[in-house]
């Protein structure tokens, strides 16, 4: 065989097992001073027609600050939507471009339904956010002196009145004392 028909042969040889990595979905990184070149597998020619708007189960995980991206994050294969990946994996940014990434599970925010009130744990305020065991029905406290200074007397909520128990001493600053009871 002569030189000139080995070259070739050589030269055969190394593009088909380049397309062999290709056509089977190996990436593979070549080294050239320095410069990383990755290899990315095409996908098939279906899965561009399919819609773009199909997404995979879970989330992208979150995406690093700049300062700590990974290295080689610019060298991994792109992608354009989740069709794109395997169906474990969603199209996600990496802190440099798009790549199919592991996809996340991550649980539903929860909801405050602010329509329909949760019952009451007290008869008074926004206690109905406050979360914890159900309370039984515990008196509120009320009084109806004034002072000098302006502040208002400690009321009851809407539809409860306040029941005077201890008549409290004016003169000497100490306020009447009650509990609210329904109208």
């Amino acid at each position: 065989m002569r030189k000139r028909d080995k070259e070739t042969m050589d030269i055969i040889g190394i593009l088909l097992l380049f397309g062999v990595q290709i056509y089977f979905g190996e990436s593979r990184s070549v080294s050239a001073s320095e410069e990383r070149i990755v290899v990315c597998r095409p996908r098939e020619l279906d899965a561009y027609s399919q819609d773009p708007n199909t997404f995979h189960e879970g989330s992208c995980p979150n995406t690093p600050a700049p300062d700590e991206v990974p290295n080689g994050a610019c060298h991994k294969c792109e992608c354009w939507s989740d069709t794109n990946c395997d169906k474990h994996k969603k199209c996600c940014y990496n802190g440099c471009k798009n790549t199919c990434m592991e996809s996340v599970v991550v649980a539903p925010a929860p909801v405050i339904d602010w329509l329909a009130e949760p019952p009451r744990q007290r008869t008074a305020g926004n206690a109905w956010l406050i979360s914890g065991p159900e309370e039984p029905y515990a008196a509120e406290t009320c009084s109806t002196t004034f002072f000098d200074d302006g502040g208002d007397p400690l009321q009851c909520p809407t539809g409860y009145i306040c029941y005077i128990e201890d008549e409290g001493d004016a003169e000497h600053g100490i306020p009447n004392i009650g509990i609210c009871i329904r109208e």
